[in-house]
């Protein structure tokens, strides 16, 4: 189960770093199957490749999550990949501006708090909390006005909704016993 879930994030990010770079940014064809380690490409994001393409980059990061079971054994969870995958997906979102682009991020990154949080129950320090916050970050205040003619059904709210969704995953707080945070009243 470990093992299989380790070679699907492996394949996604792999993926990512050899198909979804800029040709001046992989010169070469690469198979993916070979020793040699690629050099990371998504540094910047994914923001400076064409829509269409993004948004393939974007589905292969998405099958992976939807992918993953929430209902396993989280005690033997490949911890560092996950957290890395994880990394992976908000470092997509920065510099995104097509609010097409912009829902999918979202709505991903969501899930991704979803499905993965759940194996980070014995140390959820290592979450990549931080990296989702600061990818999400700079979009609020949500600056959003659909055109008159858009036949994709984005809307401000919809968007804001997604935002927010990131912003108030109510997981991060489970683990915290509220009453011990509470001043004595002694």
């Amino acid at each position: 189960h470990d093992q299989i879930l380790i070679q699907r994030l492996d394949l996604a990010q792999n993926t990512l770093q050899l198909r979804c770079a800029l040709p001046e940014q992989n010169p070469e064809y690469r198979h993916g199957y070979g020793d040699d380690e690629p050099e990371s490409v998504l540094s910047d994001g994914l923001s400076k490749l064409p829509r269409s393409r993004r948004a393939l980059c974007f589905d292969v990061l998405q099958a992976v999550v939807e992918g993953t079971p929430t209902n396993g054994d989280s005690s033997n969870a490949p911890i560092q990949q996950l957290s890395s995958f994880a990394t992976l997906c908000a470092t997509c979102l920065h510099g995104e501006s097509d609010p097409r682009c912009l829902t999918q991020l979202l709505k991903l990154l969501h899930e991704v708090q979803n499905r993965l949080y759940i194996y980070f129950s014995s140390s959820p320090s290592d979450f990549p909390t931080v990296a989702l916050f600061d990818a999400v970050a700079p979009y609020y205040p949500l600056q959003f006005t659909p055109p008159p003619n858009d036949t994709f059904g984005i809307t401000q709210e919809g968007l804001q909704t997604a935002l927010f969704n990131i912003f108030a995953f109510s997981k991060y707080d489970q683990p915290a016993d509220t009453d011990s945070m509470l001043p004595s009243s002694s």
